[in-house]
């Protein structure tokens, strides 16, 4: 009976970190990679620290949706601005993490719009 307690505890063990890791495979524990999007704001929510960005590749288009969980460096050509200032069509780089299916700016460069 002791044996069977166990095996069922050690299966259920191994069936919980399976998944748990192949979603961490080839992530270094405690860091996450950076990553860079370009593209164009498509929206801002400032009550939700969020804003969207489209990218278009040889002819493909996405989206991302980002994050601000806390002070971030959004600069317009040096300058630095408010999220509430950016605008729908501004080019931007935002410079992020992926933390599960969130995606955390750290940084984000607006280039200046013509004038």
């Amino acid at each position: 009976m002791l044996r069977t307690t166990l095996a069922l505890v050690a299966s259920l063990g191994l069936m919980l970190a399976g998944p748990a890791g192949a979603y961490a495979k080839g992530m270094k524990k405690g860091t996450a990679k950076e990553r860079t999007f370009k593209g164009e704001i498509v929206s801002v929510n400032t009550t939700a620290n969020e804003f969207t960005v489209k990218s278009t590749k040889k002819g493909d288009a996405s989206e991302l949706t980002f994050s601000v969980e806390r002070p971030v460096g959004i600069t317009r050509d040096g300058e630095v601005v408010a999220l509430g200032e950016l605008e729908k069509g501004d080019p931007v780089t935002v410079t992020y993490e992926v933390n599960g299916p969130a995606s955390i700016a750290k940084s984000l460069h607006r280039t200046k719009t013509a004038e």
